[in-house]
């Protein structure tokens, strides 16, 4: 079992501002991934996925015909 924190010091990005994403509404996309899940909270700070540069637009693939959401780190 680890004792406190595993990153005490993150290194915490700016989000930058995100425009409305027009597309046809039955479509998925990795920006639509990513907008679902760039708010979650890393559960050892109060930073998001997106501010601790975890998560990325670029790091999501969507396969519709597979059904298959990818995420590459």
């Amino acid at each position: 079992m680890t004792v406190g924190m595993i990153n005490a010091n993150p290194v915490v990005h700016e989000r930058p501002e995100r425009a409305a994403h027009p597309h046809a509404a039955d479509a998925l996309d990795p920006l639509d991934v990513f907008d679902t899940v760039r708010d979650i909270k890393d559960p050892e700070h109060p930073y998001s996925l997106e501010q601790l540069s975890v998560l990325s637009q670029e790091s999501i693939s969507v396969d519709e015909k597979l059904g298959r959401i990818q995420y590459v780190c």
